[in-house]
């Protein structure tokens, strides 16, 4: 729980921060980055540490391709922002285990929440800047799966879930 305080007040203070237009600009093309735009600029923000932590957790050492994908794992969320509050509330609701009551799933804001991965990746699909079932469209899908759900019902192997924890990682420090 205290993290997810810690999320919260990162998330006021990334308001006043300003985007790294160079590392924007030489990660993603032009359509790419109209789209990254879309986000709110907090997401724009956290995508970006995200995106940093994770490259640092790998010396460096990954493709463009996957950078890219960290870089927009979120993008999902431009089709519902989410404002501060409503945010707080979904997470307080999912790490309590009363998102899965119906009535709360159905939500806009929890229907947002819960299924930005996925729109996300479809939406990138649908743009073409990744390929279906490639280890970055898969990536964005399931970047709120449990390591035990991508060995079970998906089948990941070791190095894919190794990428996965890197992120999951980044993305719960940012």
């Amino acid at each position: 729980m205290r993290k997810r305080v810690v999320q919260f007040f990162k998330n006021i203070f990334y308001i006043f921060m300003e985007s790294d237009e160079k590392f924007i600009n030489s990660t993603l093309t032009e359509s790419e980055q109209k789209l990254f735009r879309t986000l709110k600029k907090s997401e724009q923000i956290h995508s970006e540490l995200v995106t940093k932590a994770f490259i640092k957790s790998l010396h460096g050492k990954t493709s463009k391709d996957l950078v890219k994908a960290v870089l927009l794992h979120d993008i999902g969320k431009v089709e519902r922002p989410l404002h501060l509050i409503e945010k707080s509330v979904a997470v307080l609701l999912h790490k309590t285990g009363l998102s899965g009551v119906s009535y709360i799933q159905k939500r806009p804001f929890m229907m947002s929440y819960l299924h930005h991965a996925e729109r996300g990746a479809d939406l990138l699909l649908s743009e073409s800047i990744f390929k279906k079932d490639s280890m970055e469209e898969q990536l964005i899908r399931t970047h709120h799966e449990t390591t035990e759900n991508l060995r079970k019902i998906y089948g990941k192997d070791p190095e894919f879930i190794r990428i996965h924890t890197l992120l999951k990682e980044a993305d719960d420090c940012n």
